[in-house]
């Protein structure tokens, strides 16, 4: 809280690694309507010391995984072949697999309005009300693509014959649209 108050009249720069005191920190800036600069320091060229925009894939909120998810796939679909060779299976795999979690986190944040943070010591009693308004074909949309995109990582060995088709980018980039407009309709 200290930081935060501190951060009203002056710049305040704080380095951490701590997940749980980075969660603590945001949610005492966005109390007091205080939007922070976010950057992280990764390693680049076999060295450390990259400043990069953003937070780590692990520490981003829903929209902007969605967001990267798209201009990875968007990135991904004018690069690769119509019909995908080994390497690109893998970055589509990759891809929903980065999906899955982030459907995951979005049920968190944005249906169960971040009532319950796996990095808080705290349950938002105050938030609880706003956990209404969920339609079933909503819930049914995020599930469906849940369970494709389970379908879709290598998570488990598949035998042969069971194994589904990896999709095109494309129709990946289809299933974003349509699922951003799902929980945007949630919030």
């Amino acid at each position: 809280r200290r930081l935060v108050e501190l951060a009203k009249e002056r710049q305040v720069v704080v380095f951490t690694h701590d997940a749980v005191f980075l969660t603590e920190l945001r949610m005492a800036a966005n109390g007091q309507s205080l939007e922070p600069t976010l950057q992280s320091v990764e390693w680049a060229d076999q060295r450390p010391g990259s400043v990069v925009e953003g937070l780590a894939w692990e520490n981003e909120k829903f929209f902007p995984q969605i967001d990267r998810i798209r201009k990875d796939a968007t990135d991904l679909e004018e690069a690769c072949n119509d019909h995908l060779n080994n390497v690109e299976r893998l970055q589509v795999r990759n891809l929903y697999a980065m999906l899955r979690g982030a459907l995951e986190r979005g049920i968190r944040e944005v249906v169960l309005y971040d009532v319950v943070h796996p990095f808080a010591d705290q349950v938002k009693i105050e938030n609880v009300g706003a956990v209404i308004g969920f339609t079933l074909e909503d819930w049914k949309a995020i599930v469906e693509l849940h369970d494709e995109c389970s379908g879709v990582i290598s998570a488990h060995d598949t035998p042969s014959d069971s194994q589904q088709e990896i999709p095109h980018p494309s129709e990946l980039l289809e299933r974003l649209k349509a699922i951003r407009s799902v929980f945007e309709g949630c919030k």
